[in-house]
């Protein structure tokens, strides 16, 4: 039996089943249709705000050198790129922990410069969330300053904060006067645009800031341009001053290079310019090593201050050259040696003229103490014949006479004496060396005591003494002066008692010459050391008053001290004191 086939059902169009299907489907689309519409527009409105936010980063990233210029743009971007806002501003923190409307657009514009606090704002909350924050009423939102929002027209909003170096710096702020005028999208949006001007606002600091260094920097190398043009001119100026004087002036670096030689410096070595210490000339005091390391520049570059040293140049311009030398180090801010400086006076010619009036005066004391002989000669030799002549009234008278004049004319050969010392003590160049103290006493009291019979000599005790480094002749003047005047200034009918004693020590030498004489009143024992002061005027006891003066130059030139004190128990004591190698 043959079965029939059945015909399928979607073989007509017109089968019930499949008019129903398709009506099922249509009612679907048709349900379907609003929602797809508002997904379209929420579409179309990303991509609107998309497109708004890019051209809000390009006019950004056009204006990212002008920070002013950054924050107007994305205000006034922010309008466009929100079709719901209405006004956009951006907020920036300012001393005091407020927030300043630095830059805005629509209807936030009049309010640019308004300053409002921190605390209990929304600005507040999105700045210490750190995250974007939005406001659907500000009337009833209780996050909100509702004054501060009827005050500039806002009824709704959306805050995203600014961030610079990890912290937040400020906010921006879109607005509506509508309530409920901004959603989740915005929101998104927002965050992005904040995200570029932060950006932009570091690039703008950063760019401002490598200005101003560029700035500071130009302006302190044009500073320093002038400053080295005065510096020029001040050294030239000061060379040419330096120049002029007839003073050697030498400096020198730590290294012992040499910085600057005056003319006068410049004309007493020979050859190529020196460029060191050792290429200088040797200079040392007389009689000491001239070795380039005893230079009077190296020893200041040392730490040594020499303050008006005579000195020796060895090997100017064909002789040995007198000069007087200052030497001190160059400190530098800190207090640190920088340097050195040393001057030198060239004295010879005044040393030669020194010398010239020396032995004029030489040759003047002589030919008045030639004739000053003869009288004391003849009187002597008269006043003998005199005496054994007999002693009648007028023998006796004319005796006298003749004892007089001995007397006047002995005093006028110890004043030419002492004249003739005074001025060759100042003068006279200084030619140290190792003096034997006792051995020099002992020659003085032989000389002043030895021939006088053993009742008249004064009683001088003079202790063990040692070896000084000093002038042997004039330390030998200074000492007779001294021990002379111990003998001299006793009281009439006593026996002369005088003390010598030295004392050394690391860096110097004490001698002392203590006496029982007639002393020195407090108020005179300074003056006695000036030129012909006396203290003892009219009491009998002869003298030029320049003895004293005589050592105060002597021990002054060594860069000694001499001093006049009681002695204790009566009488005087001197004390000089020299220094020592």
């Amino acid at each position: 039996m043959v079965q029939q086939s059945q015909p399928r059902r979607d073989a007509y169009p017109g089968h019930p089943d499949e008019t129903a299907g398709e009506l099922d489907r249509l009612r679907d689309v048709r349900a379907d249709a609003p929602d797809q519409a508002a997904a379209q527009q929420r579409a179309e409105r990303r991509n609107r705000a998309l497109v708004a936010t890019i051209e809000a980063q390009r006019a950004v990233t056009a204006a990212v050198h002008d920070r002013a210029e950054v924050l107007r743009v994305v205000a006034d971007r922010a309008v466009a790129a929100f079709p719901a806002a209405d006004g956009a501003v951006v907020e920036l923190l300012v001393p005091g922990d407020t927030l300043e409307y630095a830059a805005a657009a629509g209807t936030l514009l009049p309010h640019v410069g308004t300053v409002l606090p921190l605390a209990g704002s929304l600005s507040g909350l999105a700045m210490a969330a750190g995250a974007t924050v939005r406001c659907g009423d500000t009337e009833r939102d209780a996050r909100v300053n509702a004054e501060a929002c009827r005050r500039t027209g806002i009824g709704s909003m959306c805050i995203a904060p600014l961030h610079a170096a990890q912290r937040a710096i400020g906010v921006l702020k879109v607005s509506s006067r509508a309530p409920g005028a901004f959603d989740e999208a915005d929101e998104q949006q927002l965050e992005l645009l904040a995200a570029s001007l932060s950006g932009a606002l570091r690039h703008a600091e950063d760019y401002a800031h490598n200005a101003r260094l560029l700035q500071e920097r130009t302006d302190a190398l044009a500073q320093l341009a002038q400053r080295n043009v005065e510096l020029a001119a001040e050294r030239a100026y000061l060379n040419e001053m330096l120049d002029i004087i007839n003073v050697s002036v030498m400096t020198c670096d730590r290294e012992g290079n040499l910085v600057h030689l005056n003319r006068a410096g410049r004309s007493v070595p020979a050859g190529p310019p020196p460029t060191r210490i050792e290429h200088l000339h040797r200079v040392a005091p007389a009689g000491q090593d001239p070795a380039p390391d005893h230079h009077p520049l190296a020893r200041a570059l040392r730490g040594e201050v020499i303050e008006a040293a005579p000195m020796v140049l060895h090997g100017g311009s064909g002789r040995d050259r007198a000069l007087i030398v200052d030497a001190r180090p160059l400190p530098d801010p800190g207090g640190r040696p920088s340097g050195a400086i040393c001057t030198a006076f060239d004295v010879t010619a005044l040393r030669d003229r020194e010398a010239e009036l020396a032995g004029f005066a030489g040759v003047v004391a002589h030919d008045l103490k030639n004739p000053l002989t003869g009288i004391i000669g003849f009187a002597e030799m008269a006043a003998e014949l005199l005496d054994e002549a007999g002693t009648g009234r007028g023998l006796g008278t004319a005796a006298r006479y003749v004892t007089r004049v001995k007397e006047n004319a002995q005093h006028m050969d110890q004043l030419i004496d002492d004249l003739l010392a005074f001025a060759t003590t100042r003068d006279a160049p200084l030619r140290p060396g190792w003096a034997d103290l006792s051995a020099m006493v002992g020659h003085i009291v032989m000389v002043r005591s030895g021939h006088l019979p053993p009742p008249d000599r004064p009683d001088i005790l003079a202790a063990d003494l040692p070896t000084v480094w000093a002038d042997p002749g004039m330390l030998r003047q200074v000492l007779d002066n001294l021990i002379g005047n111990a003998v001299k200034y006793t009281r009439p009918g006593s026996r002369a008692e005088v003390t010598v004693s030295a004392e050394r020590g690391p860096s110097q030498v004490c001698i002392r010459v203590a006496d029982r004489g007639i002393g020195i009143p407090a108020d005179q024992r300074q003056k006695v050391l000036s030129q012909f002061h006396r203290a003892h005027t009219g009491q009998g006891y002869a003298g030029t008053g320049l003895g004293l003066a005589i050592c105060q130059r002597v021990i002054d030139r060594h860069g000694g001290t001499i001093d006049i004190a009681e002695n204790p128990g009566g009488g005087t004591l001197v004390t000089v004191t020299l220094s020592q190698p």
